[in-house]
């Protein structure tokens, strides 16, 4: 079922992509995914091996595969953490994940 969440979810999905693992990686990724699939059908499954590739070859330390998995299959909006190290009432080190 197609309707403005789905296409919502996954513009933000694309974009998440870029910002985490870089447009060349993106790039990579398509490239390698149209090539083998040109004229043929596809599915989802295939779409995530070849960016995982592309992702693995770029040295990404986060791993396509589980991210999407866990962004595509969940329900819900994303928990987001923070972690904040303070030193003589100055932030020395903020992290969020």
């Amino acid at each position: 079922m197609f309707d403005g969440i789905s296409y919502g979810k996954g513009a933000a999905w694309l974009n998440q992509f870029l910002t985490l693992f870089g447009r060349d990686t993106f790039k990579a990724g398509v490239a390698s995914y149209f090539k083998e699939y040109s004229w043929k059908n596809t599915s989802l499954p295939d779409f995530i091996r070849h960016m995982d590739a592309a992702a693995t070859k770029a040295n990404s330390p986060i791993s396509f595969a589980k991210w999407s998995d866990t962004w595509l299959k969940c329900a819900g909006p994303n928990v987001i953490w923070h972690d904040i190290t303070e030193k003589d009432g100055k932030i020395t080190k903020f992290v969020v994940q």
